[in-house]
């Protein structure tokens, strides 16, 4: 009875209660947690249409330049031995690929001016142009007037000038990519952290009340089985006291 009495003291509503709200609390926080990484991972899959576009665009003015340089490459491999200028139906093909890179670049940069991000833009515009005009254009006029002495400097140089626009876009795609991951982790940062309180709460919360109960409860129980394993004296062997003895003896 003591136990129970002892038992029945124990404030176990209260611990109980928090208990409760806290498991459903940190149920609440990682749901939601868990949703919103699921939403900002289809987000970063799924960019804004805006840099989408910008992406769309300047990826395809990239590809444009490196299929011009392919073709460039080929019909400068042709006329070196021949020491013949090239036609115009030889280097249409070329042309068309450059002109098509400027006119993806250019829908790029309006894009990019339209949402307010000339300045990201900056850094690719100089080394673009540079590329088209010094390199392809002054390239394929030295074919055409078959300049062949100037074709391998021609061809360096269109090197050197699209490893430079190169870098330059993919330095833009990761500053694209960064700042897209740090939108997000800036987003789920809050749940992340009541979750971690949530679940550190908890666990504290039930090693307390695993305490109270060693305490309040196994403790004196473990009493009551020490007590229980002494030997129990008669009252018919109490010392000073005669006891009739069995009949045969």
């Amino acid at each position: 009875m003591t136990i129970l009495r002892r038992f029945d003291r124990i404030q176990w509503l209260p611990f109980i209660g928090c208990l409760l709200v806290l498991m459903a609390a940190t149920l609440a926080i990682g749901s939601m947690a868990w949703q919103l990484q699921r939403q900002q991972h289809a987000d970063v899959g799924r960019l804004p249409r805006s840099v989408e576009q910008q992406a769309r665009l300047l990826n395809l003015a990239y590809v444009d330049v490196l299929r011009a340089k392919i073709e460039l490459n080929e019909v400068v491999r042709q006329h070196v031995g021949q020491q013949q200028p090239a036609s115009e139906a030889e280097l249409w093909r070329t042309t068309a690929l450059v002109k098509d890179a400027r006119i993806a670049f250019d829908a790029f940069s309006r894009n990019a001016a339209l949402e307010g991000e000339s300045e990201s833009v900056q850094s690719l515009v100089q080394p673009f142009h540079e590329l088209l005009k010094v390199g392809f254009d002054q390239q394929i006029l030295n074919l055409s007037r078959g300049m062949f002495s100037a074709l391998d400097a021609g061809q360096q140089q269109i090197a050197q000038l699209e490893s430079a626009f190169g870098d330059r876009v993919e330095h833009w795609f990761a500053q694209r990519g960064r700042q897209a991951l740090a939108a997000s982790s800036v987003t789920a940062a809050p749940f992340d952290y009541s979750l971690y309180v949530s679940v550190a709460v908890l666990l504290l919360l039930i090693l307390l009340i695993g305490h109270r109960v060693q305490q309040d409860v196994y403790a004196p129980l473990a009493c009551l089985g020490e007590s229980s394993r002494l030997p129990i004296t008669r009252p018919d062997d109490l010392p000073g006291k005669s006891y009739p003895q069995p009949l045969g003896y």
